[in-house]
């Protein structure tokens, strides 16, 4: 796939800038973007691994995306999509690391922010990459209504995120019109329902990876301090 490198320069450049205001801080706001570019990486490794076309992560300043043409079920969109939260969230818990062991609070504030983010990506709502687990978990039967279920878990994250700061309403209403155009796009695919057939055990597995990466990066979320006892249990205690 082959796009304009200069746009893409430019918008890497400004959103940067954004995060740069947001944390107060070029170097955050810089690590910040690398750690979205491993998780983008995720996906575009993902696709070129099952032999579909993959552009290079396109970023925007709330988030990024890589385009993927030729997917063919629905076992392949979930598998470019896990591939992602679970790149870039272990990515952000080696940065969290590397911030603890280098007592650098900053480093770990990112890798603690990038641990969010690709947590909240799992959220089982579409266009997030969790959309298509919730395709995997509601099956031939309640599939086509998943967006249902995934808008109900979306309601108290929204409510939580603008409890931290009103600014959230900014990025919840970014993902509520991101689901509002995804739930058409996912509505077209039903008219080919061969898309989603999988077997019952490929969906067992990947419904069960799917909830390994979501319980390791949230039981960091909700825990923090579990960074220090890992890094003193690998010998980077300081």
């Amino acid at each position: 796939m082959k796009s304009t490198p200069i746009p893409r320069l430019l918008m890497l450049a400004f959103s940067v800038a954004f995060w740069a205001y947001f944390f107060n801080s070029v170097t955050m706001a810089v690590g910040l973007m690398a750690l979205i570019a491993v998780h983008e990486f995720g996906h575009m490794l993902a696709a070129l691994r099952l032999g579909l076309r993959a552009s290079w992560p396109e970023f925007t300043p709330l988030g990024a995306y890589v385009r993927v043409e030729g997917e063919r079920s629905i076992a392949d969109e979930t598998y470019i999509k896990l591939a992602g939260p679970l790149l870039g969230g272990l990515a952000s818990l080696v940065t969290m690391l590397g911030g603890f062991a280098l007592s650098l609070p900053a480093m770990m504030e990112v890798g603690a922010f990038g641990v969010f983010l690709n947590l909240l990506n799992l959220l089982p709502l579409d266009p997030l990459d969790g959309g298509s687990f919730a395709q995997l978990l509601g099956g031939p039967l309640f599939g086509r209504f998943a967006w249902v279920f995934g808008g109900l878990v979306f309601l108290p994250v929204f409510w939580y995120l603008v409890s931290i700061s009103p600014m959230n309403i900014v990025f919840g209403a970014f993902i509520a019109l991101g689901a509002f155009a995804a739930s058409g796009a996912r509505t077209r695919q039903w008219l080919k329902p061969e898309y989603f057939q999988i077997s019952g055990g490929k969906r067992l597995v990947m419904l069960c990876a799917y909830l390994l990466v979501a319980a390791l990066l949230g039981t960091f979320y909700a825990k923090p301090d579990l960074i220090a006892e890992l890094a003193f249990l690998l010998g980077l205690g300081v």
